[in-house]
């Protein structure tokens, strides 16, 4: 079987899949009727992009190609994870030790789930969640989560609905082993699947996963039943590696504040 490409043909602006102005057959729709490129033929969807939101400060079209982030950058981006995963997780130690002590109440089993993930350059890592399941996978196969799961613990789906199960990823990040913002990280039975199909997959390891990132702040998460689905966000995940800035992090940060205060999770 033939890599699928990682972009789906769909109108965007400033269209980074798109062959010339003229052409229809860009990566991501931004969801507006006619954009600024003049190539947009699409109408409104849910969950697009808002045209202008995302321009870079000095161009109206995306860099198609840009290095992974310098070492400079790297290092001011893991000094402002370091002091805002520090801050958070004091500011969220309540909500934390109660989130444990409810979940040892409601069912039987460790209170955070562990599983592996590969990191920055494919470095292995574990993530820790709050358990919201009563399975524990972390093998060949793993079902992904859907609404309405059997799986889930009594208090399983509020955790997942308000991300609170995403809460102890916190300590990933102050440990280094994820970022604020970045590309989410999939179990490694998706991330063998995904990769022999979408030829750019592995392009979202030259940064580090993070706990909320463009894709996620744009509706684009939970189950990937299409395969069309999984090559959506990872369009997403390269766009954000390829136009990264400290501004644009904290955008999809106050998106994803937004997100979850009206109960979308991210």
């Amino acid at each position: 079987m033939q890599p699928a490409s990682a972009a789906p043909t769909r109108s965007s602006w400033p269209c980074p899949g798109s062959r010339s102005r003229a052409s229809s057959s860009c990566a991501i729709s931004c969801g507006h009727r006619r954009c600024r490129c003049g190539c947009c033929r699409t109408g409104p969807r849910s969950g697009s992009w808002r045209c202008g939101w995302w321009r870079p400060a000095r161009s109206r079209r995306w860099k198609l190609q840009r290095s992974p982030l310098t070492s400079l950058e790297r290092a001011g981006k893991r000094l402002f994870d370091i002091v805002a995963s520090s801050g958070l997780l004091v500011l969220f130690a309540p909500l934390l030790i109660g989130t444990a002590i409810a979940i040892k109440l409601d069912s039987r089993g460790p209170v955070l789930f562990r599983q592996r993930r590969n990191g920055f350059d494919g470095k292995q890592f574990t993530i820790l969640k709050f358990r919201s399941m009563h399975v524990l996978e972390d093998g060949d196969i793993i079902t992904q989560a859907r609404p309405n799961d059997p799986r889930l613990t009594g208090i399983g789906a509020t955790l997942r609905r308000r991300s609170i199960d995403e809460l102890p990823q916190l300590v990933n990040v102050l440990r280094g082993d994820m970022s604020l913002v970045g590309p989410r990280p999939h179990a490694l039975a998706h991330d063998d699947k995904y990769s022999k199909l979408i030829a750019s997959y592995a392009e979202r390891q030259h940064v580090k996963p993070g706990i909320t990132g463009l894709a996620q702040v744009q509706g684009l998460r939970g189950a990937t039943p299409a395969i069309e689905d999984m090559q959506l966000r990872v369009a997403h995940d390269l766009i954000y590696i390829k136009s990264w800035s400290f501004v644009l992090d904290l955008r999809i940060l106050l998106r994803t504040i937004g997100a979850v205060l009206r109960h979308k999770g991210i």
